[in-house]
């Protein structure tokens, strides 16, 4: 797949490593949906972090045992989250973290138990909105739950306080 670059966030991730520690509401309403599932059964539930960044979001569901997955569509947060991986001694299959747009997500249909959106989808264009839902809805499985968090655009400079969606599938 050929990816269109996109210079502002390719310019932001050369320039930035990123969040340090997990959003809050992501910890709070994963540990909550999975709050029944045993250590040992973790494993086996894939979350897929959609615009992960250079990973901290990632990097919690994995250390919490999940079958964590995640795209971005920075090359340069790529590959810092590739470099992190290795630098944590983290072993993961490399199909795991993938360059990618919301619209065309790189996986096979009904993956997902889960996908988590921290303030990523607010940033597509028009134009794409309805194609990645589209996607969305494609890769998480029947009965998935997929988890937005966004933020509220009070004016041309700053925001509001975070707004969350969740949806059962």
């Amino acid at each position: 797949m050929k990816l269109e670059k996109n210079k502002k966030w390719e310019n932001f991730f050369k320039n930035n490593n990123g969040n340090k520690y997990p959003n809050n509401f992501i910890i709070r309403l994963v540990l909550n949906h999975f709050k029944n599932v045993k250590k040992n059964k973790k494993n086996k539930i894939n979350i897929l972090d959609l615009g992960s960044g250079t990973g901290s979001n990632f990097f919690f569901l994995k250390n919490e045992g999940f079958n964590a997955f995640a795209i971005d569509i920075s090359d340069n947060a790529i590959k810092k989250l590739r470099k992190k991986t290795i630098s944590k001694n983290i072993k993961i299959p490399k199909n795991n973290i993938q360059l990618s747009t919301f619209h065309n997500i790189p996986f096979k249909d009904k993956l997902f138990d889960m996908i988590v959106d921290c303030t990523s989808l607010q940033h597509c264009k028009n134009s794409n909105i309805e194609k990645s839902f589209l996607e969305i809805g494609r890769v998480i499985k029947k009965g998935g739950c997929f988890i937005s968090i966004y933020e509220n655009k009070i004016n041309n400079k700053s925001f509001s306080t975070n707004n969350i969606k969740i949806y059962k599938l």
